[in-house]
């Protein structure tokens, strides 16, 4: 056979009739794969009589086999279907002093499937699982990941700042440097309204006006050991999980690298 043409459902009846005067109206058989050789397993098989009504169905055993115990004498049709298997038919006689027994002989029939397309989010896994990506999605904020971060090639963290909307960059002098926030329409220079900072999950500094002695942006957060960036210059959009924590003047979330 021309291993390039389809393989189809060969259909071989064989009726053997056993005497057996203690069974009646009883037909067995089997469903046999002549490919492989083996029986087939869990092949359904359905019974109708010469009307075309349903009679009743099963499945093949362990062995492929299947039994019937017919109401009446006559003329039977069988169909046997399966997973990879196209349906084959066999009619046979069963009578009240005999038991029937047949035999489907079949080949496989390769069923095509739909393509199945599997759709991933892109980017690192765990941003996945702490909602970076959902949450960029959403708009709310600014969102810098480490590529972006690569481009703009930053000595400190403010230098990452420099330039989004409702975020100023406040030096006290060279490289000595935080980050003041829009409260509303109020944006508090000397007293630097100051965002809470957040990495991977742990506040390390609570938002408000600050003092001083406050570590500022620059001594909390390393731009070179970042995945992520998340910046709200007002409590609209900062998670959930850290609204308690929240000032007016919003919040910066960062993600290690992993």
């Amino acid at each position: 056979m021309n291993a390039s043409l389809p393989r189809v459902i060969v259909v071989i009846a064989a009726l053997v009739s056993v005497a057996s005067p203690g069974v009646s109206q009883t037909l067995r058989g089997t469903v046999w794969d002549t490919t492989s050789e083996q029986p087939v397993v869990s092949a359904h098989v359905v019974v109708f009589n010469p009307t075309g009504a349903k009679m009743g169905d099963t499945v093949t055993n362990s062995g492929g086999q299947f039994t019937f115990h017919l109401a009446a004498p006559g003329d039977y049709t069988l169909l046997a279907s399966g997973m990879g298997y196209s349906a084959s038919t066999a009619t046979i006689t069963v009578s009240s002093t005999f038991e029937a027994s047949v035999l489907l002989l079949t080949a496989p029939n390769a069923v095509l499937l739909d393509t199945l397309i599997v759709v991933g989010e892109k980017g690192i896994r765990y941003l996945s699982e702490v909602g970076f990506y959902r949450r960029q999605r959403m708009g709310f904020g600014h969102f810098v990941t480490r590529a972006d971060m690569d481009k703009l090639n930053p000595v400190v963290m403010t230098d990452v700042l420099h330039g989004m909307a409702g975020v100023q960059v406040v030096c006290r002098r060279s490289r000595l440097c935080d980050v003041a926030m829009r409260a509303g329409r109020t944006m508090f220079v000397r007293g630097v309204c100051r965002p809470t900072v957040v990495l991977d999950g742990v506040v390390l500094r609570v938002g408000g006006a600050g003092n001083a002695r406050d570590l500022l942006l620059d001594d909390l957060l390393n731009p070179f050991n970042l995945e992520a960036v998340e910046v709200y210059p007002s409590a609209a959009g900062v998670p959930v999980q850290y609204q308690g924590y929240m000032s007016p003047c919003g919040a910066i979330l960062a993600w290690s690298q992993r």
